[in-house]
């Protein structure tokens, strides 16, 4: 569960370069350039201050009269792990604040807190859950951004997850309940406040050690606040879904899951029809050599939209990420991305690409710079939404 937009790339591929890769893991060891922390009793409380410079050349995200600007980025940040031996608890809270020297209205501050734990009842089943509040932004890129905002559009965040996992052997359960609550801060949007539900139920099979193939059932709802958006048009839905897939945990070679199924979506508006697609999830990462680490993500599902007649707006996704050590203390990174979001009900499809890389310098085991580049293009059935946007940042990051 995740608070955070689907695509960034003001923040994406640049905060991993000027962060140099995040925190160590408790139990893994610490190398020269890894942060060591700060213990407070049973826990290791890790602290970060980055602050970077972006040059934008299309801040508002159009494809003609395009606004370029210099946006300071500063980004506090504060994780605690617990160092226990059996259970675990986190809590993290971190903050995201842009000053834009010409377009001062489109400053956002954001910020959020998460914390997330797991109780292990016994050796065969345990519970895990995860807390979130935020407030968050919507970016000039979001299909959804009306484009017509004087300023960025604010929404606040928060809901939970929670799990429980049975193991039989090499059968194994798992149910997982989550919501999550987006109201937005001005009139305008507040046909968008809404709260979605989702239920999922896994049943697995181990056919190795580290390989459990599994069957996942899902259950999902969403409900606005309103009995009709401004448009007249009801926007509650829900839907099911199945899917299948496999877990793996290859030690030092592959690691993650993914996954593919179908989906169907049903609206409550009389003059909608149902809806249904192919959904899928793909989160792995794979090391093929102690310096190169190559993650692979992506999906594909339904989601909210308030696009005039749409129904709702189906989402495929894929990103290819690269992050190579050419020396200890220099990190060179690449990613690629793609969307498609597909509007059922009008003749509208966007599709994005986003591609970017850079560098990484740690001084040492508490600083580093860093800098970054990034390209987005975007194509649509809609001129009026196509645009090009190229990002560069520079950034220093202090940790402790």
């Amino acid at each position: 569960m995740t608070a955070r937009r689907t695509a960034r790339p003001l923040v994406s591929t640049a905060v991993a370069l000027t962060l140099g890769g995040p925190a160590v893991a408790l139990g893994q060891e610490v190398g020269p350039y890894d942060p060591l922390g700060i213990r407070a009793g049973a826990f290791l409380i890790y602290p970060s201050l980055s602050v970077s410079e972006v040059y934008d050349d299309n801040v508002f995200a159009v494809d003609n009269n395009k606004d370029d600007d210099l946006i300071t980025v500063i980004e506090p940040q504060v994780r605690a792990e617990s160092n226990f031996s059996r259970h675990s608890l986190g809590l993290t809270v971190g903050s995201e604040v842009a000053f834009h020297i010409n377009e001062e209205d489109e400053d956002y501050q954001d910020y959020f807190v998460s914390g997330d734990g797991r109780l292990d009842i016994t050796r065969q089943n345990f519970v895990d859950a995860e807390l979130l509040f935020a407030k968050d932004h919507r970016d000039r890129d979001d299909p959804e951004d009306e484009g017509d905002r004087d300023e960025v559009t604010d929404v606040y965040r928060y809901g939970g997850e929670l799990s429980f996992t049975q193991l039989f052997n090499r059968l194994n359960f798992r149910l997982t309940g989550r919501a999550l609550r987006n109201a937005y801060t001005e009139p305008e949007e507040a046909d968008e406040d809404n709260v979605v539900y989702d239920a999922l139920l896994r049943t697995g099979f181990f056919v190795s050690p580290r390989i459990n193939t599994f069957i996942e059932g899902r259950y999902n709802v969403e409900r606005r606040d309103r009995d009709e958006d401004f448009a007249g048009i009801e926007r509650d839905s829900q839907g099911w879904g199945v899917s299948g897939g496999a877990a793996v945990d290859l030690t030092d070679l592959l690691v993650g899951e993914f996954s593919v199924g179908y989906r169907r979506q049903y609206f409550d508006e009389g003059d909608f029809d149902e809806e249904d697609g192919i959904g899928y999830g793909i989160d792995l990462t794979w090391t093929p050599t102690l310096l190169t680490t190559v993650t692979a993500s992506g999906g594909g599902d339904f989601r909210p939209t308030t696009q005039d007649d749409a129904e709702a707006n189906f989402r495929s996704s894929v990103g290819l990420g690269v992050r190579h050590e050419l020396l200890r203390n220099v990190i060179l990174a690449a990613n690629v991305d793609y969307y498609r979001d597909d509007f059922s009900g009008i003749d509208r499809t966007d599709n994005t690409i986003s591609a970017g890389g850079g560098v990484s310098y740690l001084i040492n085991r508490n600083f580093s710079v860093g800098a970054g580049y990034n390209y987005t293009t975007r194509s649509s059935d809609e001129d009026d939404e196509e645009f090009n946007r190229n990002l560069v940042r520079i950034g220093v990051t202090g940790r402790l």
